[in-house]
């Protein structure tokens, strides 16, 4: 079943880690079976299936690897990082190669660079349609109902609910979708994955239980205090799943910006003759950064259990303690190349540690663009829909209670209220996802915290702006 799944290409081969982790491999070893083999121990199974099987059939045929890799790959652009990282290899003198390999990483950066680039531009427009389906269609919709009654017809709850809980955030699911697929698949988040405990399932059955209470005891003054306690609950259920492995996953990124800076200092301390257990030593003594708190382990375990460095790193234990391709590549060459002669290893060490640098730079820039563009998003999701539907929703209470007769309104203030703010949950939930996946890629730890925030901003400025509107309009017209 694997071998027959693995005959399709992987579409989310995170190319720049990938890639650059064949500039490392290199770098230590000018073999590029070798590196794609050692590049590609990091990918799910499906993908690293694929990518062995037509390694081998290049390397049984003597095809050309770049040129014909990289197009079952679907990645034409990368043909010529390919095709540098090949020459590198064959390469005999290690200046040449060193050329070669720097060459291969500009190329990648730039190709990544220039992908970013042009997927920034064409979501501008999108962009801008998911502000007027989120807001100015809701307000426009609202206003129309009376109007729409006035001139005889007769807009039920149920078409407003399924207007705005199904069709509107049909659209705006859509939109976000469409642009989430043709994200550049050139990075992708740490695999930390979610813990889910059976009894967590309580969390929701109790609070289906209060909102029955609250129902019988309320009746229809109940909505909000119905709506706070199904959002409060699952949120709450977000941050028990989430918390931990959120927590997890920014001291890995907290560990991946410190790994260049740590491998610089490794490669020079070696250069001047240092054994790495002894390097490795000085730097946690030197140092309290999460990066040291991991290499505290991987010292008590070379102390007290007799355990190798190489074994320590690749060890199950290593890999939950720092889920981090980067980390564990860096420390797999690290103790590779520290076996080497003295000279030989320190440059090695200090050219990936630049290697990665530029890495993680282009990483922060890619971030950085699209928060620039995802800032809108976000605030509309938490802040400008909640706040305009409140105050929307107080607007039709105030034109239905003015009529004096001359239309009969379709429903009641309170049952648009609660499909306003149900509509508000929907759209923050549906925008702050987008946002997170647009930004870190398919980040579960991430989405599950900023979901869960975002639901529960969303209902507190909707609640402040019900309260606020109804005073406003109060003193202005004496309702």
């Amino acid at each position: 079943m694997a071998g027959e799944r693995s005959k399709t290409p992987p579409d989310e081969v995170n190319i720049l880690e990938f890639c650059g982790d064949l500039v490392f491999a290199l770098e230590h070893d000018p073999n590029i079976e070798h590196a794609i083999a050692f590049a590609s121990k990091h990918l799910d199974s499906d993908s690293r299936l694929w990518i062995e099987k037509h390694l081998a059939e290049d390397v049984f045929t003597e095809r050309s690897l770049s040129l014909n890799f990289i197009g079952k790959l679907r990645r034409k652009e990368l043909v010529s990082v390919f095709q540098l990282l090949e020459r590198a290899a064959n390469k005999r003198g290690l200046d040449e190669r060193k050329i070669l390999l720097d060459r291969a990483l500009e190329n990648l950066l730039s190709s990544i660079r220039k992908e970013i680039n042009s997927f920034y531009e064409k979501v501008k427009l999108p962009n801008l349609i998911i502000f007027g389906i989120g807001i100015l269609v809701p307000l426009a919709l609202v206003l129309l109902f009376p109007t729409f009654s006035f001139l005889g017809g007769r807009f039920t709850l149920l078409q407003a609910g399924i207007v705005y809980c199904v069709v509107l955030p049909a659209f705006v699911f859509f939109i976000t979708n469409k642009i989430d697929q043709e994200r550049p698949r050139c990075i992708a988040p740490p695999p930390v994955p979610l813990k889910f405990n059976p009894t967590y399932v309580s969390i929701p059955i109790f609070s289906c239980i209060l909102v029955v209470i609250s129902i019988f005891q309320l009746g229809d003054s109940a909505w909000l205090p119905a709506i706070w306690i199904l959002v409060f609950s699952t949120s709450l259920l977000l941050l028990i799943v989430g918390i931990g492995p959120f927590k997890l996953r920014i001291k890995v990124e907290q560990v991946e910006e410190e790994f260049p800076d740590f491998l610089l200092e490794m490669g020079m301390s070696i250069e001047e003759g240092k054994p790495l257990e002894k390097a490795i030593a000085d730097y946690e003594k030197k140092n309290k950064t999460p990066l040291t708190s991991v290499l505290r382990k991987i010292e008590r375990n070379i102390q007290f259990e007799g355990t190798g460095i190489i074994d320590t790193v690749m060890s199950e234990d290593f890999k939950r303690e720092i889920p981090s391709r980067t980390v564990h590549s860096g420390m797999i060459l690290l103790v590779s190349a520290a076996e080497k002669g003295r000279r030989s290893a320190a440059g090695t060490i200090i050219r990936i540690s630049n290697h990665l640098r530029k890495i993680l730079e282009l990483k922060k820039e890619i971030k950085d663009k699209m928060s620039d563009i995802l800032t809108t998003a976000r605030a509309l999701a938490i802040f400008f829909a909640p706040i305009l539907t409140a105050f929307t929703a107080r607007t039709y209470e105030v034109i239905t209670s003015k009529q004096n007769g001359f239309f009969q309104a379709s429903f009641s203030k309170i049952s648009l209220a609660t499909v306003l703010c149900v509509y508000t949950l929907i759209l923050s939930v549906l925008l702050v996802d987008y946002s997170v996946r647009l930004e870190y890629g398919k980040d579960a730890p991430l989405r599950c915290v900023n979901i869960a925030i975002a639901m529960l901003t969303a209902l507190i400025v909707f609640t402040a702006g019900w309260i606020a509107g109804g005073l406003f309009f109060g003193f202005l017209l004496g309702y």
